[in-house]
């Protein structure tokens, strides 16, 4: 079944016009046609990354970070790191500051299994300990170190992702454990909002639907992710993605390309594929990933599935994208060329809501680069890179650089 189908582009433009008549505030919609994209561009972080600086985060006893980070987050005047050991506190320098949290079992305490939203607008780490209670939103205050009184849920459901919203609400949607135990009862929104003391404001229903085996009652959830204008959300299992904007969705990148079936499955047959990208997303470019499910093999005797991996770039600017065949972190001195058993890109940037864009290197990757530096990057990075290159032993903590979209952006110009 091909999505572009002239009876579902009425339905887009339909969709669209009516959007646009209840908002003054114009939005770009982004198509991709995926299936005959001929299209390839070669990415160097050098075009990605400007006005950057290397961060050494501080290696003490009380701040050794294991490879498994689950939150990074790069305020204004302190950096936050988490990880399955606990979340520690570094100032905006790298200088360690604190461990403001461990794992465990006991008081004050969290498991290594949790969610995690940095709300900086009041310095506030909330978090989702999955597997401690349902009931609430532990809410911890980064400036006076202690926890507040815990963010009741709307709703008692493990959440698979949730933000603030507005500055005065969350936003969330639930797992789907509910519908695979077939709850007689289960949580009915693919997404919901609530305010800070635990009361429902406003939830989109589940629609769209799954099949699981012969139970065909499941329903999709929707994944929220932090826009550059808008809250972008999507279905777990669809592949467009929508702004959210006055309780109404509307289309924001429409992929085009053959699709297996009507209705996805949650476990899915060979060649369905899958959209995602990443959890915030910058005002200048997009990188996303097309999943293409290849089957499963069988690996020292358990069943392993099997994904074909294509990335794609999108110039935000015009609507241009291609296929990445290359990246290039000219800093390492590394070309990656991009093949399907590749989970994500090496190396890639990552974004942050407040307009940041960062890349975390482990001692091992600076003391492995070669020392062909792009002379791309500015003349005092470069001696800091060279620096620190001298400097790092094994045992230390990550070095972050970090910086901002890249404007104008050359890519696909």
């Amino acid at each position: 079944m091909y999505i572009m189908k002239k009876t579902i582009l009425i339905i887009i433009i339909v969709f669209t016009s009516c959007q646009s008549r209840n908002s003054s505030e114009h939005t770009t919609i982004f198509y991709a046609n995926l299936d005959d994209c001929k299209t390839q561009v070669n990415i160097k972080l050098s075009d990605l990354i400007d006005s950057c600086r290397f961060i050494r985060l501080e290696t003490t006893s009380e701040s050794i970070i294991d490879n498994n980070i689950n939150l990074l987050y790069i305020a204004k005047n302190q950096i936050l790191i988490g990880d399955r050991n606990g979340v520690y506190k570094f100032s905006g320098d790298g200088k360690f500051i604190k461990k403001l949290i461990n794992t465990g079992r006991g008081p004050n305490e969290i498991s290594g299994y949790c969610l995690f939203h940095y709300y900086e607008a009041k310095n506030l780490l909330l978090i989702d300990n999955r597997l401690a209670s349902k009931d609430d939103i532990l809410c911890y205050d980064i400036q006076s170190e202690c926890f507040l009184t815990p963010i009741k849920k709307c709703f008692p459901v493990n959440l698979s992702n949730f933000i603030v919203y507005e500055d005065s609400l969350l936003m969330g949607s639930a797992e789907l454990a509910g519908y695979l135990t077939q709850d007689p009862d289960p949580n009915p929104y693919a997404l919901f909002i609530q305010n800070f003391k635990g009361d429902f404001i406003f939830g989109i229903k589940s629609t769209k639907k799954l099949i699981h085996g012969n139970y065909n009652g499941l329903y999709q959830r929707m994944s929220i992710h932090s826009g550059d204008k808008y809250v972008h959300v999507k279905n777990s299992h669809d592949d467009t993605i929508f702004n959210f904007k006055n309780n109404r969705i509307s289309p924001y990148l429409i992929p085009l390309f053959k699709n297996s079936s009507d209705i996805p499955k949650l476990l899915p047959a060979a060649g369905t594929k899958h959209l995602s990208w990443e959890k915030y997303e910058n005002r200048v470019f997009m990188i996303f990933n097309l999943s293409e499910f290849g089957g499963w093999e069988n690996k020292n005797g358990f069943a392993r599935a099997v994904y074909n991996n294509n990335f794609y770039f999108l110039n935000k600017s015009n609507g241009k994208y291609a296929k990445v065949k290359t990246y290039t972190d000219d800093l390492l001195g590394k070309v990656t060329d991009i093949d399907a058993s590749m989970n994500r890109i090496p190396g890639a940037p990552n974004s942050l809501p407040n307009g940041k864009l960062y890349v975390l290197y482990f001692p091992h990757e600076l003391s492995n680069s070669i020392n062909q530096i792009s002379s791309e990057f500015p003349k005092k990075l470069l001696s800091e890179f060279s620096l620190i290159k001298e400097n790092i032993i094994e045992t230390d903590n990550p070095i972050l650089l970090i910086g901002v979209p890249k404007t104008p952006l050359l890519i696909l110009k």
